[in-house]
């Protein structure tokens, strides 16, 4: 299972990552935390169907796309910046629609 998982990681991984066992590291922690926020978005989706929560439905979607997407742009040559930045946003975003949607701005803890 743990070499399925690193060949993973090298599959999605740039050519220029692998001379360096600092920057390799980094686009490890890249690929999984992208990889690993998509299946706890897809994992979530079917929360949202057992709760019938049915704007957050569409937004897990959206991110489980959005977070899938993210590896493959990292190999197709975007920077490890740009994909963090990317990864941010999107994380950012999601939050603050399943926040504003699921009425969290006007519960009584906050």
């Amino acid at each position: 299972m743990r070499k399925l998982f690193n060949r993973l990681h090298l599959y999605f991984i740039p050519k220029k990552y692998w001379d360096n066992a600092h920057a390799l590291r980094n686009a490890k922690m890249l690929v999984n935390t992208t990889l690993l926020s998509a299946l706890f978005a897809f994992f979530y989706f079917f929360n949202t169907i057992i709760f019938q929560m049915e704007d957050i439905k569409y937004n897990m979607v959206f991110c489980i796309i959005a977070f899938s997407v993210l590896p493959f742009l990292f190999k197709s040559g975007v920077s490890r910046v740009g994909i963090a930045n990317a990864f941010s946003a999107i994380a950012l975003f999601c939050t603050a629609f399943d926040i504003y949607f699921s009425r969290g701005l006007y519960s009584w803890s906050m």
